[in-house]
């Protein structure tokens, strides 16, 4: 079920739910607080939830990772839940997906998250996380890692293995040349790579040699033409985003299926950081 806009109070969005065991609930800026998120796990059949919101706190949180078998939990613009959440995520041993994005958790923290047995993705957008925080979580598990808005330069990556298909997504962050290459050693099947407005630049794409990604987004960074030439040229890559300043639509056409294998180039005109 899904409720969005401030008109759903936690009483009306009980009403609605009354005698159903919901397993499925996605909240988008609702009124609704923690009573609602108590009463949830008090049902006890939820394993999907998805909620932005600023009222709810580690009280609510806490109560759900503690009584509800959560397989997915995404929490967004929810300034009030803190590392005291991570402390009761850290025993919800069921939890594959853990989004935290805007939420107060810190370096101090994060660590618990190790705990997790089955995670296998983790956003930490809009936080306070920092390497040190990446390092503490030391993961061999997760293959899906997103980081916008955060002062994550990468290097925190060395702490972490992954031998299979690894992707990562960050926009706006402080991933650099020395990070990015940190994380190529500690993940040597990149998959898919979004990388946008960094601070990753045409030199500092070597790390990827040898690697295949499928996809690699890097519109808005300093990666110029040189660096989309070296990619087309030297990964087997399936499909680049870039932006008119790094590749011409006319050089886009030009290396389309280039030497004979698929190759998408698509430029996008959006410049907004």
């Amino acid at each position: 079920m899904m409720f969005r806009g401030a008109k759903w109070t936690t009483e009306r969005i009980m009403a609605r739910m009354a005698g159903r065991r919901i397993r499925s609930l996605e909240l988008y800026d609702t009124a609704a607080d923690d009573d609602l998120l108590r009463a949830l796990a008090e049902v006890g059949s939820l394993t999907t939830l998805h909620v932005s919101s600023s009222l709810i706190t580690d009280a609510g949180v806490g109560a759900l990772a503690r009584k509800c078998g959560l397989q997915s939990l995404l929490i967004r613009k929810a300034p009030l839940v803190t590392n005291k959440s991570l402390r009761d995520i850290s025993v919800c041993l069921s939890l594959k997906e853990l989004f935290l994005g805007g939420t107060s958790v810190t370096d101090e923290g994060i660590g618990l998250v190790r705990a997790l047995p089955d995670l296998c993705s983790l956003d930490i957008s809009q936080t306070q996380i920092t390497d040190n925080g990446l390092r503490r979580i030391a993961s061999n598990r997760i293959e899906l890692i997103s980081f916008d808005d955060v002062a994550v330069t990468g290097t925190g990556f060395s702490t972490w293995s992954f031998p299979e298909k690894m992707s990562f997504s960050t926009k706006r962050s402080s991933l650099n040349d020395e990070g990015f290459a940190v994380a190529c050693q500690a993940f040597p099947v990149l998959w898919n790579l979004v990388m946008e407005f960094t601070d990753v630049t045409t030199s500092g794409l070597s790390a990827l040699a040898g690697q295949a990604p499928t996809m690699i987004r890097i519109n808005g960074s300093k990666i110029d033409r040189r660096g989309v030439l070296w990619l087309i040229k030297n990964t087997e890559v399936e499909s680049i985003e870039v932006d008119p300043s790094q590749f011409s639509e006319s050089d886009a056409a030009r290396y389309k299926d280039y030497n004979g294998r698929y190759l998408s180039i698509c430029v996008y005109n959006d410049h907004s950081s």
